[in-house]
């Protein structure tokens, strides 16, 4: 074996295990001819750990470009292949004594998931589960990775099948997930989002990385309540407030134009989070506005990439864009048929509603302070609509006092005054939440239970989950 470079060593072992592994091809010689490679030795060489430092650069730099990710991605899938060898090892020597159960790694699965670690033989909690659990904590996308291809494996799943259906797959995985966890509306939505069919034909690669991320995605929005903030801080909020409106430049006001509604989507914590781009035609007053279309925006800074969802099928596109010092107008460079096909406008200047410049400037002014005191109903219900869900105006919420211990929602329903009180420690996220923060009542149709809906923070929490008291009506 030739002597290398700790960090070059490094890239070796993580090749070797990822082209053992099959991760992105179903052998040596087919990601040879993947990775656009002449011939197999290069491949074969790494294999066998007899290549140069140039070679194994090189094999690097190509499974990444294909990848479209990131060194730490393929370590992590790396140490996935090399962690489930061992889980899987020490679940048939220690974790299965004296268990005869159908689906065992099912059963595995759901007491790691949930942190039960009585559900395993005496030595296992002694001798793995400790090891196991500081794996969760200190290295925790390799380890719901390792989790992934475990569950994959054991289900005899074979994405290089001629007939292999991924989305099928990860559909079965998803139920299996929302048959094991209650109050699962948020990872429920977010991964709807992201099991369909546009997405994952947009996205997936073809091969055995395929389970693992996607798989690895779906469990730890389910197992680990702080998933979504994570993910979300990859995406920047511009500190536009919760509503501000856009026109391209140009547009007057007047019977059928359209303008741009951006609700800023703050998520956990400080300055990350999403938009929703609501696409607003004119009525023939100015009461009247017309929803024609919405869109999700994620601005990566780090990357200067916007991503969006287009259509009633919500079809992931990604292109650049750039802001004015101010942020007060942003240029979406797709392409030419893109801006046609889906009607994404090429600039957008902001409305300013406290100082217009202009006489049409302080026409829009004047009619989107009218929409920004009382956004019109059509607006909110084509909102959580677009998020599966009615939003149920009879439900008139009152009030909204939170202290130390708990949260409590004052509910007007048909001239009747109800108290919905809840311990704040029951959901992490209810500690971050303001009085003052908007919530409304909502029936989401994939559970339909009567819920409320922090429609700027996208949290749902269903009714039944708060003490409920009915009291005197309020003067």
């Amino acid at each position: 074996m030739k002597t290398l470079d700790p960090e070059i060593q490094e890239k070796q072992d993580a090749l070797q295990l990822l082209i053992n592994g099959c991760v992105f091809a179903p052998s040596a010689s087919a990601l040879a001819k993947r990775l656009g490679y002449k011939g197999k030795t290069s491949i074969y060489r790494i294999q066998q750990g007899e290549a140069s430092a140039g070679a194994i650069e090189e094999a690097w730099d190509k499974l990444r470009a294909f990848l479209q990710g990131t060194d730490e991605q393929l370590f992590y899938a790396a140490r996935a292949v090399k962690n489930c060898r061992t889980l899987k090892r020490l679940v048939r020597e220690k974790g299965a004594e004296g268990i005869d159960i159908e689906n065992r790694h099912l059963w595995v699965l759901q007491g790691v998931m949930l942190g039960d670690a009585e559900r395993f033989p005496e030595r296992f909690q002694r001798e793995v589960w400790p090891d196991l659990m500081d794996l969760r904590t200190e290295d925790t996308d390799p380890f719901w990775m390792m989790m992934a291809l475990y569950y994959f494996e054991e289900e005899g799943v074979d994405v290089y099948a001629k007939d292999f259906d991924l989305l099928g797959v990860l559909t079965k995985l998803h139920l299996w997930l929302q048959q094991n966890y209650e109050n699962c509306d948020r990872p429920r939505a977010s991964m709807n989002n992201v099991f369909r069919e546009g997405y994952i034909k947009e996205y997936s690669l073809g091969c055995t990385w395929d389970l693992i991320y996607y798989g690895a995605l779906a469990m730890l929005n389910y197992a680990e309540p702080d998933t979504l903030d994570r993910t979300i801080r990859s995406y920047a909020l511009y500190n536009l407030g919760d509503d501000s409106y856009w026109i391209e430049p140009g547009t007057v006001y007047k019977e059928k134009a359209h303008l741009w509604h951006l609700m800023e989507i703050q998520v956990g914590e400080g300055t990350h989070g999403l938009y929703y781009a609501l696409e607003i035609e004119v009525g023939r007053n100015k009461e009247e506005f017309t929803v024609k279309q919405i869109i999700p925006m994620l601005f990566c800074e780090s990357q200067g990439t916007l991503q969006m969802e287009v259509t009633k099928e919500r079809k992931p596109i990604v292109v650049q864009y750039e802001w004015n010092e101010s942020h007060t107008e942003l240029q979406i460079k797709a392409e030419k048929k893109q801006h046609a096909q889906y009607n994404i406008p090429s600039c957008l200047h902001r409305i300013d509603l406290d100082d217009p410049q202009g006489k049409d400037a302080k026409i829009w002014a004047n009619v989107m302070r009218g929409y920004n005191e009382n956004t019109p109903k059509s607006v909110i219900n084509a909102v959580f609509a677009f998020e599966g869900m009615d939003y149920l105006s009879d439900y008139v919420v009152e009030n909204v006092t939170i202290d130390r211990h708990s949260m409590i929602i004052t509910v007007e329903h048909e001239d009747e005054y109800t108290d919905y009180t809840i311990d704040i420690h029951r959901f992490p996220f209810l500690q971050t939440l303001l009085p003052s923060d908007f919530v409304g009542v909502v029936r989401p149709t994939a559970t339909n239970e009567v819920s409320f809906r922090w429609i700027d923070k996208g949290y749902v929490i269903p009714m039944s989950e708060f003490n409920k008291m009915e009291i005197e009506e309020r003067s």
